[in-house]
C-alpha cells in the first residue's frame, strides 16, 4: 500500500509557479521572461483594482489548467507593517493605509 500510495503522489506533475522580469508591459499585450517565454498573459489582482507590472519588474507566473497567469510582482523590502495597505504607482504617487487608521496621500497626512 505504502508503495503505490507513494509512486503515486510522485509520479503526479503538478504545475509550478516561475519567476521572470517583464520585457513588455502594454494592455493586451505584455510578456515575461522566466524559463521560457510567457505572452499576452491575463493578471490576477484582488477586486477593484487593476494593475499591469511595468518592465523590468520581477513577476510570478502561474500555469492554470487553460493558461497562464500572472499574480502580482515579488515586492521591495518596505517599512510597510502587517496589516497596512500602501498603494504606489510607478510615477511616484502614494496611498498609505495605516494601523493607527491614519491615511497618508503621497506622504501628506489626510483627515485629523
Amino acid at each position: 500500500m505504502w508503495i503505490a500510495e507513494n509512486l503515486s503522489k510522485n509520479s503526479i506533475n503538478k504545475p509550478t509557479a516561475e519567476s521572470g522580469n517583464v520585457v513588455m508591459s502594454e494592455i493586451g499585450n505584455n510578456a515575461i521572461i522566466a524559463s521560457g517565454e510567457h505572452i499576452g498573459l491575463d493578471f490576477v489582482t484582488p477586486y477593484g483594482i487593476v494593475s499591469i507590472p511595468p518592465v523590468k519588474e520581477k513577476a510570478v507566473v502561474l500555469p492554470l489548467a487553460d493558461r497562464e497567469v500572472c499574480v502580482g510582482v515579488i515586492s521591495e523590502v518596505s517599512s510597510v507593517q502587517p496589516g497596512e495597505i500602501l498603494l504606489k504607482s510607478k510615477g511616484g504617487a502614494e496611498v498609505y493605509l495605516k494601523n493607527d487608521g491614519s491615511v497618508y496621500i503621497n506622504g501628506v497626512k489626510v483627515g485629523d
